[in-house]
């Protein structure tokens, strides 16, 4: 759902933090990501995210056991949340 979203070459790191993005909701919505997406166009490719994503935040433990790397990858991610904020004292 989130590879479209960031170059080939951090495949690795982007399934590493998507297998950590909790299944619990907010305010128990029954889906983690919409069905729309938001595109843009990069360097003659596309750049594609769900256009809002439900899931809760990460807990602050895992957070911090991340690379910088793999943070920023989660903050990119966590700009789709519903609440436009990533709080992760939700």
């Amino acid at each position: 759902m989130f590879q479209d979203g960031f170059p080939n070459n951090l495949k690795d790191d982007v399934s590493e933090v998507v297998g950590l993005i909790p299944l619990k909701t907010y305010k128990s919505v029954s889906i983690g990501t919409s069905e729309q997406t938001i595109q843009y166009s990069l360097d003659g490719g596309a750049v594609k995210f769900p256009y809002r994503m439900y899931c809760i935040a990460v807990p602050n433990e895992v957070l911090n056991q991340l690379s910088l790397q793999q943070r920023m990858i989660l903050h990119c991610i966590y700009t789709r949340s519903c609440d436009g904020l990533f709080d992760r004292n939700t």
